[in-house]
Formats: C-alpha cells, sequence, structure tokens
C-alpha cells in the first residue's frame, strides 16, 4: 500500500511540471520516474525474498529434532 501511494505521489508531484517544461524536461521527467518505479519493485522482490528466506529457515529449525527424545 505504501509503494502505491509513493508511486501515485511522484506521479501527481511531476505531473505539475510537464505542461511549464521544454520536451527535454519532460523526457527527463519520465525517466526519473520509470527509474523510482523500478527501485520501488526491486526493494519489493528483495522484500518477498527476505521473508521466503525466513520461513524457510524457520521450517528446517522445526524440522530438527528438539534432543528430547
Amino acid at each position: 500500500m505504501k509503494e502505491i501511494f509513493l508511486r501515485l505521489f511522484f506521479l501527481s508531484f511531476f505531473s505539475v511540471f510537464i505542461f511549464s517544461m521544454p520536451s527535454k524536461g519532460i523526457i527527463i521527467i519520465i525517466i526519473m520516474i520509470i527509474i523510482i518505479i523500478i527501485i520501488i519493485i526491486i526493494i519489493i522482490i528483495i522484500k518477498q525474498f527476505m521473508f521466503l528466506c525466513i520461513n524457510i529457515f524457520w521450517a528446517f529449525l522445526r524440522a530438527l529434532p528438539n534432543g528430547s527424545g
């Protein structure tokens, strides 16, 4: 949810400047928006991978014998 809010915020923030800038500035802003979206996607993927690794680790620990005999 936070990522969607950030995306919408950046899109609305940069869209104010689109009509008052030359075409080169518009291209730069579009590239910046694309880079921000890619960074957000990478962060989401890293977070999901971290949770997957933690879950696999805990499943491995639960599968070990607990030593109670």
